[in-house]
């Protein structure tokens, strides 16, 4: 019993070590772009903030074609009309996992309709 409480008292301190080891690891990171902020030149800088907004300017644009995209599907196949809105400039934007069916499968099998696989 002193050997199991003992390893349970162990693995406890491992999760906790876990956490905090993530908490820190994001100081350091964030630590370490301060400095490198800090040394960098101003040129440097300016290359870097120039950089920033051709990004923005690219993922605005890319919205904009997909949002296109989806509400014009979405009118054609399902007759839906959906509106949607830019996501936050912060936001990590990724795809959701999915099944053969696609994003809307779950919808169209709910609501009858046949899914056009295959």
């Amino acid at each position: 019993e002193a050997r199991f409480l003992d390893w349970f008292d162990m693995v406890q301190r491992q999760k906790e070590l876990a956490k905090n080891f993530n908490v820190l690891s994001e100081q350091i990171r964030k630590a370490e772009m301060e400095t490198s902020i800090k040394a960098a030149s101003p040129e440097s800088l300016v290359l870097v903030k120039e950089r920033l907004e051709r990004l923005s300017q690219d993922r605005e644009l890319r919205f904009e074609v997909l949002k296109a995209m989806a509400e014009d599907v979405c009118l054609r196949e399902m007759n839906w009309k959906i509106i949607l809105t830019e996501p936050p400039k912060d936001g990590v934007l990724a795809l959701p996992n999915t099944s053969c069916a696609g994003l809307v499968g779950r919808a169209m099998q709910q609501a009858g309709e046949p899914l056009p696989i295959g």
